[in-house]
């Protein structure tokens, strides 16, 4: 079972009868991804259900205009579609969308009230905006970036004079901010969180990760991680994360779509020897450079992308010569950043071949995947 295959078959259970979970919550932590464009207001006294969004939603947009998102707005999208008519979802009430994208940053919003004094927050990951994917790498440097800032004015705007209790959380970007957000509204709103949901977000700066903020918002955080995880162990993190078990390999196990459920909960394995090795190599890069030689990774990198109409760093980790061709029609890249580029290839090549070492082993009846030495 997958997530749809659960709204297919639990759909037509009430809150009540099957209590609240964390397939439900990644359901509505995929939500912000759908561009709503007005069929959800940005009021909190306009308030629409899941059954009248959905309506709205699917009359203004064709199947072809569907098609033109990116993978995880299409998946949200077929979500929305899958619980418009479900018991358990239709009346749920859907108010305070926003979206934002301009040069500098791309940050989405969405509240979602499961009951009159319980609102689970949802923010969006990256979508197809560069300045998104932009804004991420400034992460390795920058703290905190404009969308982190955002998230954090959300929860202050909406939640300091409201009298409920608040569940945080996003896939992806999303869990990034949704950390973010927790750790530093104001100590009103803080108060009223319960959980923060973190599924496959990046982790945080060093700084942050030692904080006294991080630690009061630990014991509420839930690092949940597929067995393939690449996005999920960026930056830093404690080891305080759940893996679940992903049906896809590499950057496609990102895929929230791709996770496996049994009954109403997530099927539990430990992370590949890949995603260990990924893990290792990325806080390694990191130690070996200063912050103001990331910024010029970043800053460089990006302008080489937009000269290129590069939208998707995903092709990267997919094809990771593809850094390569582009250095080679960059001749003037900095020397610092050219290294860079280089160590970052070489840590998602060992990435991949684990991976395939993993495949291998298992095709085999290996149980010790080590045991195979690729060249």
């Amino acid at each position: 079972m997958n997530v749809i295959d659960y709204i297919d078959k639990y759909g037509d259970y009430s809150f009540k009868k099957k209590p609240l979970n964390e397939i439900d919550k990644l359901i509505f932590g995929l939500l912000s991804y759908v561009h709503y464009d007005g069929t959800v207001s940005y009021n909190s006294k306009d308030k629409r259900t899941v059954k009248q969004v959905a309506r709205e939603f699917f009359k203004k947009n064709s199947k072809s205009d569907i098609r033109k998102n990116i993978t995880a707005v299409r998946g949200s999208i077929k979500i929305l579609n899958a619980i418009q008519d479900k018991k358990r979802y239709k009346d749920l009430l859907l108010y305070n969308d926003i979206y934002i994208t301009d040069e500098e940053q791309q940050f989405s919003a969405l509240c979602i009230e499961i009951e009159p004094k319980l609102v689970y927050v949802s923010f969006e990951g990256t979508d197809q905006q560069i300045s998104g994917w932009e804004e991420d790498g400034k992460m390795i440097y920058k703290f905190p970036v404009k969308a982190q800032k955002q998230a954090i004015k959300y929860l202050n705007k909406h939640f300091t004079f409201k009298n409920c209790k608040i569940i945080v959380g996003g896939h992806s970007k999303g869990g990034n901010l949704a950390l973010v957000s927790a750790m530093y509204s104001n100590f009103i709103v803080r108060r009223k969180i319960v959980q923060i949901y973190s599924y496959d977000g990046p982790g945080l700066r060093r700084k942050q990760i030692i904080s006294k903020r991080y630690k009061k918002a630990e014991d509420k955080l839930r690092h949940i991680i597929p067995n393939y995880s690449i996005v999920g162990l960026l930056l830093r993190h404690t080891n305080n994360y759940t893996v679940v078990k992903s049906r896809k390999m590499g950057i496609m196990a990102h895929d929230a779509q791709s996770w496996q459920v049994d009954g109403d909960d997530f099927v539990k394995v430990k992370l590949s020897i890949s995603s260990k090795v990924l893990d290792h190599g990325i806080l390694t890069w990191l130690d070996n450079y200063n912050e103001q030689e990331r910024k010029e990774f970043v800053k460089e990198l990006f302008e080489i992308f937009k000269k290129h109409n590069v939208t998707s760093l995903l092709q990267f980790v997919e094809e990771p010569r593809l850094l390569i061709k582009l250095m080679k029609d960059t001749p003037n890249m900095d020397p610092i950043v050219k290294e860079m580029v280089k160590e970052l290839v070489e840590i998602l090549k060992e990435y991949s071949k684990q991976a395939v070492v993993t495949t291998i082993s298992k095709s085999l009846g290996v149980k010790n995947p080590e045991m195979l030495k690729l060249r």
